[in-house]
């Protein structure tokens, strides 16, 4: 657009200059200078007509490329990316969000999830809440950038949970436990089965909380009723013993390691 303005305004300054170029050359009485002041004067009227026709097209061109301009569609984003955009999580977490909530009861879809919002954090990551299709407020659990799981605010029951990390003795003899998850020692509980309880062998461990807070509680089989409890900040340690009438059981948010003591 610049360039072509130049160009015309050129055209206009060149007219100007060959036609008053070319009156002057005719006031001089010879022959050559009579041939050379029409020249100039034919030149002066060319450059007039460049001039005048670039006028005329600059604005169709202009409406041309403006028309263009509009014409082409702007790429649409897809859910995930909107839900990224607008609640300021990456692209990643938001397609692992759609993921999980098409695998809930409900099916929902990212764009039935309101009021967006970061809570405190959980034992292994950050925690959301959205109000789902204006009905229910939902828990999401995220762990490495991932739906770890998603519970109802009101009852804590699991809507959804990603494959389970087995909670497994590892080579030192330890056991790790995280509360919402089944692993090797895990079983639903009977009476709440969206709670987990864990029958670990008895004995003596030394207990690691992995948590901000975790709360390990020692339960009688039989009864019921909370023997015991151990209450731990991240890092530091405590000692349980259970024997084969218990079961352990963990308060929300609860990650810990045991270590049986010799």
């Amino acid at each position: 657009m610049v360039a072509d303005s130049l160009i015309i305004l050129g055209c206009l300054v060149m007219s100007i200059m060959f036609l008053v170029s070319g009156g002057l050359i005719l006031k001089i009485r010879k022959q050559w200078a009579k041939t050379t002041g029409i020249i100039f004067l034919i030149a002066g009227v060319a450059f007039m007509v460049f001039f005048i026709v670039g006028v005329a097209i600059a604005p169709s061109k202009s409406k041309t490329e403006a028309d263009a301009v509009e014409d082409t569609p702007a790429a649409e984003l897809t859910e995930a990316e909107k839900f990224a955009q607008d609640n300021c999580v990456s692209l990643a977490l938001a397609e692992d969000i759609e993921y999980a909530l098409s695998q809930s009861e409900h099916a929902y879809k990212l764009h039935q999830v309101y009021e967006w919002k970061q809570i405190d954090d959980w034992a292994a990551g950050p925690r959301y809440t959205g109000w789902m299709d204006m009905e229910y407020i939902w828990v999401f659990y995220v762990k490495d950038n991932k739906v770890a799981s998603i519970r109802q605010q009101k009852g804590l029951e699991f809507v959804y949970q990603a494959a389970e990390e087995a909670s497994v003795e590892s080579t030192d003899g330890s056991i790790h436990l995280v509360d919402g998850e089944l692993g090797e020692y895990g079983r639903k509980d009977s009476t709440y089965p969206e709670y987990v309880d864990y029958y670990i062998p008895e004995g003596r461990y030394s207990v690691s909380g992995n948590a901000k807070n975790s709360i390990v509680m020692i339960i009688d089989n039989s009864t019921n009723d909370e023997i015991s409890r151990l209450t731990l900040a991240a890092e530091q340690s405590g000692e349980i013993e259970i024997t084969s009438n218990q079961h352990i059981e963990l308060t929300i948010y609860s990650d810990v390691t045991l270590t049986e003591i010799q």
